[in-house]
């Protein structure tokens, strides 16, 4: 029986079962311009059916029953190269024309999940790696040293309803600005060591953009360790999670947010045989 998350009260139930057969076309294309560049194009359909937490999401007191699947068409064109054996890039730009958006919606208190309209994505991602040891003193230093690369991505993203009741407004959980960079140390496959810093821009929880849904900016920051004690048969896994404590959260809920994790630690060992 699904209750109430507040008053405990039973909620509308569903008992359904949906079959369907839904063919999709995925196309891509690649042109070499000189040996280290190259253009690409790419093109695919996308398919989202209603899942269980879509149609009776936890905290909602109404039973979505008419939500219907939803359709995407992804368009992107990019260039990208490798000028080195220490060196890549990659930047592109895309277009997602998403119909029947699955979203939230709040009003009078109550949460829904159902189809929200049609929405528009443009965006533009830049990526590029560079491996410093390489750069530096080349194939014998790597031999050496190992290999400290230098890593960023970044992606801009307009997104907004064209069309349904939420037009103009954003899409939930779509930032205009993602940024993540890092640096990994690898030393002769024995040895990954990894500081990753991730920036996310405020954006909304749900998609008719509600000031208590909104999610401020944040910064995170990880340490990860790997490291191969025997062999390739036992290794050690080690992390430490939002380094600087940072007090942030990243999902909303109908009942209140869902506050992330200050610093924390794992460690582990695996066993491969």
């Amino acid at each position: 029986m699904r209750l109430n998350s507040t008053t405990l009260a039973p909620l509308a139930t569903r008992n359904r079962e949906d079959t369907e057969h839904v063919p999709l076309l995925a196309l891509g294309f690649s042109y070499e311009l000189t040996s280290t560049n190259s253009l690409y194009l790419n093109f695919s359909q996308g398919y989202k059916p209603a899942t269980y937490a879509d149609t009776l999401p936890i905290d909602n007191n109404v039973a979505n029953t008419d939500i219907d699947p939803g359709n995407t068409l992804t368009y992107e064109l990019g260039y990208r190269g490798r000028p080195s054996e220490f060196m890549n890039w990659d930047t592109s730009v895309f277009y997602i024309d998403y119909d029947n958006r699955f979203g939230q919606t709040t009003a009078g208190g109550i949460t829904t999940v159902g189809n929200t309209g049609r929405s528009r994505n443009i965006g533009i991602d830049l990526a590029a790696e560079v491996d410093l040891v390489g750069v530096i003193g080349g194939e014998k230093a790597v031999k050496r040293f190992g290999n400290l690369a230098l890593h960023g991505a970044y992606e801009w993203l307009d997104a907004e309803f064209v069309s349904g009741p939420n037009t103009g407004l954003a899409p939930q959980y779509a930032p205009e600005h993602l940024i993540r960079v890092g640096l990994t140390y690898r030393w002769r496959e024995r040895l990954k060591l990894s500081l990753l810093h991730t920036y996310v821009s405020e954006h909304y929880a749900n998609d008719n953009n509600t000031l208590n849904f909104q999610i401020p900016a944040y910064n995170v920051t990880d340490i990860t360790l790997e490291a191969k004690l025997w062999r390739e048969n036992v290794t050690l896994l080690a992390g430490l999670n939002n380094v600087f404590n940072e007090d942030y959260y990243s999902r909303v809920r109908a009942n209140g947010v869902d506050p992330a994790w200050g610093r924390n630690f794992y460690a582990g060992i695996r066993f491969t045989f």
